[in-house]
C-alpha cells in the first residue's frame, strides 16, 4: 500500500515565529531538549521571568532535566537567571 503524501500547510505566524527564532533552533551548542524548552518558554511565556515551578507546567521533563537544560540556554545567553528576595530560582528570556 503507497503512502499518501499529504500537503503540510503552515501559518504566517509560525513561519515568522520559525525564521526569528531559527538561530536558536539551529543553534548545535544546545541539546535538543533544551532547543524544546526554549521553543516552550518563548511560545508560552506571559511574564517577563519565570522559574522552574512554571517550567514544569510546560513540560512533562522532570525537574533536574529541566535544570540541565537551563543551564544549557544560561551559558549560551538565551536566559539569564535573576536574583531574588524570595529565595526562589527566577529566570527571565535575554533574547528580542
Amino acid at each position: 500500500m503507497k503512502r499518501q503524501k499529504t500537503k503540510l500547510t503552515v501559518s504566517q505566524e509560525i513561519k515568522g515565529f520559525l525564521k526569528k527564532y531559527d538561530y536558536i533552533i539551529s543553534d548545535d551548542r544546545l541539546s535538543e531538549k533544551a532547543v524544546g524548552l526554549m521553543i516552550r518558554i518563548l511560545v508560552s511565556l506571559h511574564y517577563e521571568v519565570f522559574t522552574i515551578e512554571y517550567l514544569k507546567e510546560l513540560t512533562s521533563d522532570n525537574e533536574n532535566d529541566i535544570k540541565n537544560e537551563l543551564k544549557e540556554l544560561i551559558n549560551v545567553g538565551y536566559i539569564k537567571p535573576i536574583i531574588s528576595p524570595f529565595n526562589q530560582s527566577v529566570y527571565a528570556c535575554n533574547i528580542d
